[in-house]
């Protein structure tokens, strides 16, 4: 009887594990959608995702300046800069293949939010496993709000 139990319990196991593994990574653009679309701004998505000649292709060349970024470049992002020349309001999503990636995505974030100058009141890095979120949204509260909300929803 002990024997069926334990086997039991380990197939219980196995097949959590093998549905956790199974389980679907958040699709940044999406995520970064529904926040832009909640907070209401107006502006373009850059997308991983998007071929060359679509709306919302960023290249590399563009990408590395804009982040100042060596290395491996992120492979499954979103970002959003916002149409009004005055002031850099922007966020982004990446999700992130592991811990390395996830901490040289961290560092960018948190360098492009000095060399765009908001002051600290502003701008938050957000990090769910390896789920990081950056922003520099003028109404801050908000944005956690929002990006919190929508987080929770997709992992």
């Amino acid at each position: 009887m002990r024997k069926v139990l334990a086997f039991t319990v380990f197939l219980a196991l196995a097949a959590l594990t093998a549905l956790a593994s199974c389980a679907k990574a958040p699709d940044p653009e999406k995520m970064l959608s529904e926040f832009i679309g909640l907070y209401s701004a107006s502006g373009v998505i850059y997308s991983s995702e998007c071929s060359e000649g679509e709306d919302g292709y960023i290249d590399e060349e563009l990408f590395r300046k804009i982040y100042i970024f060596e290395g491996e470049l992120p492979r499954d992002y979103a970002i959003f800069l916002n149409s009004h020349t005055d002031y850099g309001a922007e966020c982004g999503v990446f999700v992130c293949d592991g811990a390395e990636e996830r901490d040289r995505v961290l560092d960018m974030c948190s360098e492009r939010i000095r060399l765009l100058g908001r002051g600290s009141e502003a701008v938050f890095i957000s990090r769910s496993g390896n789920v990081v979120f950056y922003s520099t949204m003028p109404d801050r509260a908000r944005a956690e709000e929002i990006w919190y909300k929508i987080i929770r929803a997709h992992t």
